[in-house]
């Protein structure tokens, strides 16, 4: 509190310490803040300068939380309602920026992604930034990039997700895509970014293979639920999860926003996720201490623009 966080961006005694180090380590807090304070008005500052030799030398740089989010060219600044993002409040500046492109210029890391619901705001930022692969960083979760590898350790998970077969069109409001594919990956699953190549970690690989199209495949789960808030905590991992393992070709769910003012034109509007099986959709099974894991490949998503009844409910009068 009350340091000139910009001023030590260009104190030598700082930029020396990174020129001796081996590794960067980006705390949470505010994405925005980062990128402001080391690459003011799009500049590097001495110290950012520090950090891109390091790793140009082979050195660590990582992040958590906000420290993650920058590492991306295209970032997501400040979008905590997806909801809105969804309904095209996305602003170049506000809602989406630049980070500091540590993992490339091809895709876009957001954090906290299973647990908060951020799929709702990473596809229209891809959509937006005309790229077509995404990264959703679970709660406990690290992906390691080395070159176009990503190995993915920790108790949760990161979601791949991909546009290239996918119907999307830049500006298109409300937001409507078809086809956007799916994987959600585990403790020690590696994925190839340039072949997309998934390879499941060895206990995976030793437990159970599921392919839903097989004859003799036996589902664990009945059915799969309608699911009322598709962008609550964990539920795309739910559904992905329980349509893998069902006799369901498809799992549905609605994103809306009943806190909207009455006078927002858009406030009727929300969103129905699709969730479907497609050729190729597989997956693996392996027990963990705390449960079933699952590493899920090449799942369908559509999501569609919606009008939801104002009110939602009222009260039953028999």
């Amino acid at each position: 509190p009350g340091s000139d966080a910009r001023a030590a961006a260009r104190d030598p005694r700082w930029v020396t310490q990174i020129e001796d180090a081996n590794g960067v380590f980006f705390t949470g807090g505010e994405q925005a803040r980062i990128v402001d304070t080391l690459a003011p008005g799009g500049e590097d500052s001495p110290l950012l300068e520090a950090i891109r030799a390091l790793h140009a030398r082979g050195g660590l740089v990582a992040g958590t939380s906000a420290g993650a989010a920058v590492m991306s060219h295209a970032m997501i600044r400040d979008a905590e309602n997806v909801v809105e993002v969804l309904k095209g409040r996305m602003r170049e500046g506000q809602e989406l920026g630049t980070g500091l492109g540590f993992a490339g210029d091809r895709l876009i890391v957001d954090q906290h992604f299973l647990e908060r619901g951020r799929l709702g705001r990473l596809l229209p930022a891809l959509v937006e930034r005309g790229l077509t692969l995404g990264l959703g960083v679970a709660e406990d979760t690290a992906a390691i990039l080395r070159g176009d590898e990503v190995e993915v350790i920790g108790s949760s998970g990161v979601l791949l997700v991909e546009l290239d077969e996918a119907d999307r069109a830049r500006g298109r409001e409300p937001f409507l895509l078809r086809n956007a594919r799916l994987s959600l990956l585990g403790n020690g699953d590696r994925v190839n970014l340039r072949t997309r190549t998934v390879t499941p970690a060895a206990h995976k690989q030793a437990g159970q293979f599921i392919d839903p199209a097989a004859a003799g495949h036996s589902p664990y789960y009945a059915g799969v639920p309608f699911y009322l808030d598709v962008l609550g905590t964990n539920t795309v991992r739910e559904a992905m999860t329980r349509l893998l393992d069902s006799p369901a070709s498809e799992a549905r769910g609605l994103a809306f926003d009943l806190t909207a003012p009455a006078d927002d034109p858009l406030a009727a509007l929300g969103f129905e996720f699709r969730f479907h099986k497609a050729p190729g959709t597989r997956g693996w099974q392996a027990s963990a201490g705390d449960g079933e894991r699952y590493t899920i490949v090449g799942m369908r998503l559509d999501v569609t623009p919606v009008r939801v009844a104002k009110p939602l409910f009222g009260v039953w009068s028999p």
